[in-house]
């Protein structure tokens, strides 16, 4: 396998002290150690800004960055313009991801020199219910022509009841930085 840089992982965070800690420690606990992790205050206004320069102390792959509010799509890009690793994720901070997510998403897109790679999500209700929602690309590889051709059209409804191919969520994915990069200025700021 090749050499790669650390993958950065972005946590926007506005106002959500109640979950934050769930969401750092599990990003903080990759078996993939090599990572930066990027928390961006979008102008929390409860204890949120407060507990990310804790984190920080606890460890120094964090970096922490506050700024005005902006929207969520604000946060995104500020954290995608001071990212350092080839490979960029996105945690939502009331997520949590499992403890092998960025190294199996980047092992798979090394191994198979692809710029954007997915997994599936489980979502968690305040019932104790839970809902699996995978992908469904049968773990292909696409090339530009196919993805235009073939993906787009069925990437948000694929005809059958409530079939996506590809969930919207950010947390679902790992980019290649210069991906993010080349589209970053055309994304509005508001979501």
């Amino acid at each position: 396998m090749k050499s790669y840089k650390a993958v950065s992982i972005i946590i926007p965070v506005y106002n959500v002290q109640k979950y934050l800690n769930d969401c750092i420690e599990s990003v903080v606990g990759q078996t993939l150690a090599d990572i930066e992790i990027i928390l961006v205050d979008d102008g929390s206004t409860d204890n949120s800004g407060n507990m990310c320069e804790e984190w920080k102390k606890k460890d120094n792959r964090i970096t922490v960055y506050h700024k005005e509010n902006g929207g969520l799509m604000s946060a995104w890009k500020y954290g995608v313009k001071h990212a350092n690793g080839e490979y960029i994720g996105f945690v939502d901070s009331d997520d949590w991801v499992d403890s092998n997510m960025f190294e199996t998403l980047l092992d798979t897109a090394v191994s198979n020199d692809v710029d954007l790679v997915c997994c599936g999500l489980i979502q968690e209700f305040s019932d104790g219910s839970r809902k699996f929602e995978k992908i469904n690309f049968n773990g292909k590889k696409y090339s530009k022509n196919q993805i235009e051709n073939d993906i787009f059209p069925i990437m948000l409804y694929n005809r059958q009841s409530h079939g996506r191919m590809l969930a919207p969520n950010k947390v679902t994915k790992l980019y290649k930085r210069e991906l993010l990069l080349s589209v970053l200025d055309f994304c509005s700021d508001s979501v």
